[in-house]
């Protein structure tokens, strides 16, 4: 039942203009991406830590969008900057 409400839910905040997303920064690291590949894997959820389905995250011109669970993953990434961008 769960699975059925919480698109609803989602779709409500997206089109009432109330969503907010907030991203949390768990590490950072120093690393040379010209030499190597980089996989970003994370969960994106609003401000009452409830998980967001189908927000868009988008980096160096790739863009993937959160599953039911809030889950993405951006693979294969390089470049000297990696600029990440979330919306709904």
């Amino acid at each position: 039942m769960k699975r059925v409400i919480f698109p609803i839910i989602v779709l409500i905040g997206i089109f009432a203009g109330i969503t907010v997303i907030q991203a949390k920064l768990i590490e950072t690291r120093n690393v040379n991406l010209s030499e190597q590949t980089l996989t970003i894997k994370g969960i994106v959820a609003d401000e009452t830590n409830e998980t967001l389905a189908g927000a868009a995250i988008a980096v160096n011109g790739q863009k993937v969008y959160t599953d039911l669970d809030g889950n993405f993953t951006l693979a294969n990434l390089g470049g000297s900057k990696c600029e990440l961008t979330v919306s709904m």
